[in-house]
């Protein structure tokens, strides 16, 4: 299927921002700029993958080898993607990829391009071809992700499910493999809680759940990520840390899940069970370590932290 053999609009490109642009007067579309095989190696390079951070990356550069582009960045779901650099003082044109529907709002709103100076009217008119090239199969790659974060996505928390870390799990080991970056797996399954449903009901265990969720999504960095691995067990991937760090981390997500003022009022804290991955080891390896010490916390005392 050709994405472009379309009567309908791909994108809503009437009007670039004022800020970034050398001409100020209306711009006049007509021949394109691009000859059919720059045009055919282009289109293969957007179509030759359905992810949406390797195709924007993808875009960036070919962009960049034909403009003075610095970076691009969009908004699209629960992310921002950026490629290049996005300094604020930079000169920047803004261009929609969708018309917005009151019955089916876009995916994406809009793309920022940031460039190193005025850009030139016949530059000007590159880039609305390439962008208006660009829309469809990116709007194409945001829809199938956007199935891909349904299907991996815990509906209570708003975490990955179990299916997104053990996906996730590969690509920690993938990263470890080939750049030497050491990572961390923490188990946290929470105290109390079958006491809590079985005493107050599901509706108390949900909104446990959900805090426990948050206070994960506020202790942890942008490049760690946490799961709702089944029931009332968490875990959490953390990139390139030590077992000091990893340790640190355990313990203020313990002492944050303990102080926070719902979960306090019901009683649930969390023990924790941590370890670093080993190279060339196996996932299940891996879980296996984290959930004896789980098991070693819950053998003592609880609400607690044991490193293996």
């Amino acid at each position: 299927m050709d994405y472009l053999s379309t009567s309908e609009p791909i994108a809503d490109v009437s009007g670039f921002a004022t800020r970034g642009l050398s001409h100020s007067d209306a711009i006049s579309f007509g021949q394109p700029m691009i000859n059919p095989a720059e045009y055919n190696a282009f289109l293969s390079l957007m179509l030759s993958t359905i992810d949406v951070e390797e195709l924007s990356q993808n875009y960036y550069q070919y962009l960049a080898g034909k403009l003075p582009l610095k970076g691009l960045t969009f908004a699209a779901e629960d992310r921002q993607f950026v490629s290049g650099s996005h300094a604020s003082r930079e000169h920047i044109v803004s261009l929609q990829t969708t018309a917005a529907s009151a019955h089916k709002p876009p995916l994406a709103h809009t793309i920022h391009y940031h460039f190193q100076r005025l850009i030139t009217l016949r530059e000007q008119h590159l880039l609305h071809e390439l962008h208006t090239h660009f829309c469809v199969p990116l709007l194409h790659a945001l829809s199938y992700r956007k199935l891909q974060l349904q299907a991996t996505r815990d509906a209570l928390t708003g975490l990955g499910n179990r299916a997104e870390f053990e996906q996730q799990l590969l690509r920690f080991f993938s990263q470890a493999q080939r750049h030497d970056i050491p990572f961390g797996l923490l188990v946290i399954d929470l105290d109390n809680f079958k006491q809590l449903n079985d005493q107050q009901g599901h509706l108390e265990g949900d909104k446990a759940l959900i805090r426990v969720a948050n206070q994960l999504q506020l202790i942890l960095r942008d490049e760690d990520i946490a799961f709702r691995f089944g029931g009332d067990e968490f875990c959490c991937l953390l990139n390139s840390v030590s077992i000091e760090q990893l340790e640190s981390v355990a313990q203020r997500i313990r002492a944050g899940i303990a102080a926070e003022s719902v979960l306090l009022s019901q009683g649930i804290t969390a023990s924790i069970g941590g370890t670093l991955a080993i190279p060339d080891e196996s996932g299940a390896s891996l879980f296996e370590r984290a959930d004896t010490a789980v098991y070693q916390v819950k053998a003592d005392a609880k609400n607690n932290v044991v490193i293996l």
